[in-house]
């Protein structure tokens, strides 16, 4: 189930990347997103809390962009979407302990 959602939220990003989505972005947006995030703890789970609210803001300024790029603006939204629904996912298993 993990490697879905990663492979969900990669194909969302090259997406974003290909067809120039993330140019909405502001340059703090893109500041922030840049800020490497330690993997090392324990638990996983503030990774993926901190991951969901990039996605939320990724999600929110895609929404907000005029432009359609034939379509491909809204199947990144919808990929990136499937991604929010994956993390949730997983941190809802991580909340039961893991079952």
């Amino acid at each position: 189930m993990i490697s879905n959602w990663k492979a969900a939220l990669g194909a969302a990003i090259l997406s974003l990347a290909t067809f120039g989505a993330g140019a909405a972005w502001t340059a703090s947006a893109q500041a922030r997103l840049a800020t490497p995030v330690l993997r090392t703890d324990e638990r996983g789970d503030r990774n993926l809390r901190i991951d969901r609210q990039r996605l939320e803001t990724v999600i929110d300024q895609l929404q907000r962009d005029p432009r359609d790029y034939g379509g491909h603006r809204e199947q990144a939204v919808d990929l990136l979407s499937q991604a929010r629904t994956q993390i949730d996912a997983g941190l809802a298993y991580e909340e039961r302990g893991g079952r």
